[in-house]
Parts: C-alpha cells; structure tokens; sequence
C-alpha cells in the first residue's frame, strides 16, 4: 500500500489540544498505537484528485488516565490525482493525547468505490467491457464511451472484432504522476444469436468462406 505523507493536512483546533499535547510529550517514551480512518471515493475523485475535509475526535487524558475531554479536529486533505484503493494518508500525532505517551499517527486508508462502468488495473489503465452484437463484430460499429471527465469518446471498429479482443488507446486512463496517463482498454464481448432459421443460415452459409 502506498502512505502519502506530504499531502496537504491542515487542523482546526475547537480545544487547546496542541498545549495539552506539549505538556505530555515532554517525558514520552513510547508512541501509541495509529488509528486508521476509511475514506470512500469515487474513481471520477480519484481520477482528477480532490481536497476532503474530516472530522475526527481525540480524547485528552489526565495523568490518572481519566479522559478529561474529547477534542474535535477537522483534517483537511488533498488527495493526489491517481491514488489507488488502499493509499494511506498520515496525519502524524493527531491521536489520543495520554499522558507519558506520543500520540499515534491518524491513518486515512482510500477505498475506491465500485464504478458502473470502469475498472483499473495495477498500472492505471482503465478497462471499458463492451457488448457488441454478432453483426456488428464482423462488419463495424461506433461505440460511445462515457469518460470520467463528463465527455463521451466514440470508438470506431472497421475489422472484425474477436470475442475478447481489446483495443487500447493510449493516455485515456489514470494519472500515473510525473504528468503520465495510463490507457483505455476496450474489452469485447461477442453476443451471438441463439438460434438461425434455415434461410439465415443459408445465407450465412452462402457468404462466409468454408
């Protein structure tokens, strides 16, 4: 799992948490345990990346180990363009404050949600599933592709199409940083009629080679 560190996290403060935290930290010897937070997005969010703004609550113990109140903290995060299901997101310190111990780190874990027509691979490349019916395979079609960014792009096939076959079109995937795009994979699935009477396949017949 990839742990984005340097992503934009700022804090607002509704207690004197930071204090409180100082206090403690003087003579800590041991780190606490991370807490780790799910964040769910879309691939549309992950593709062009986006800011998300959390809340969280830290409680604030006494040297007893009696909480003597719960701090609230909204966490602002930029989410790179291009991350994938399971980057993690570090906020450090920003855990329970206890006393003779440094808070642990606040861990956000991107989930990527289900999209109704993408998939991606390990390499950012997004995979279209297509159903083309049997004509259309063997002599032609316009297919309409419904991109992340709200446009559509149309596929032209001129061959004949194998069921399975996949047409890749270069920089149409997910950012892959350094300013690089993955593909588009366009994945056919051959639909082929269930029965024929006997003039159709006579016609079949008189057409396709042996």
């Amino acid at each position: 799992m990839k742990v984005h560190e340097s992503a934009r996290v700022s804090y607002h403060y509704h207690c004197k948490m930071e204090s409180q935290s100082r206090r403690y930290h003087r003579n800590a010897h041991c780190r606490d345990k991370p807490v780790l937070h799910e964040i769910f997005l879309t691939l549309e969010e992950l593709s062009r990346g986006c800011t998300k703004r959390m809340k969280i609550a830290a409680k604030v113990f006494n040297d007893d180990f009696r909480i003597i109140r719960t701090d609230e903290k909204i966490i602002t995060m930029d989410v790179p363009a291009g991350s994938k299901d399971g980057t993690k997101i570090v906020v450090p310190s920003a855990g329970d404050v206890k006393p003779g111990i440094i808070p642990g780190d606040v861990i956000f874990v991107i989930r990527e949600r289900q999209h109704p027509c993408f998939t991606r691979d390990d390499e950012n490349n997004l995979i279209y599933k297509v159903e083309i019916s049997l004509r259309e395979a063997l002599t032609g079609c316009n297919i309409n592709i419904p991109m992340l960014n709200g446009e559509f792009l149309t596929l032209s096939t001129q061959d004949v199409v194998c069921h399975g076959a996949r047409k890749r079109i270069s920089g149409k995937g997910m950012p892959r940083g350094g300013g690089n795009l993955g593909d588009l994979l366009v994945e056919f699935s051959v639909s082929f009629p269930v029965e024929l009477n006997e003039t159709q396949k006579e016609s079949i017949n008189s057409i396709l080679p042996d």
